[in-house]
């Protein structure tokens, strides 16, 4: 087993304990596993927007992602629903 893989498993092991800490439930398969931190991660981007829109005074009409993440659709359709707004993706 390669290091980068030991380094994942130590994550993912963390990620289920603290969900789990936090009553949610505990994804079981690697599936649910990446789904539940593509949303977490959907939903941070949401609480991050909001303050900004907060501090300006200004909604924002969309978003937009750049670098490597932003070739990931799924991340990119679940970050537009949690922030209500368009994504544009790219470049990458």
């Amino acid at each position: 087993m390669t290091i980068a893989l030991l380094i994942l498993k130590r994550c993912a092991a963390k990620f289920r304990l603290r969900v789990g800490e936090t009553a949610q439930p505990i994804p079981e398969s690697d599936a649910e596993l990446a789904r539940c931190i593509f949303d977490s991660l959907a939903l941070l981007y949401a609480d991050v927007l909001h303050e900004l829109a907060q501090l300006r005074g200004e909604d924002f009409s969309q978003l937009h992602i750049v670098g490597g993440g932003c070739q990931n659709t799924l991340l990119n359709q679940l970050c537009a629903d949690a922030c209500g707004i368009r994504v544009i993706a790219g470049p990458v």
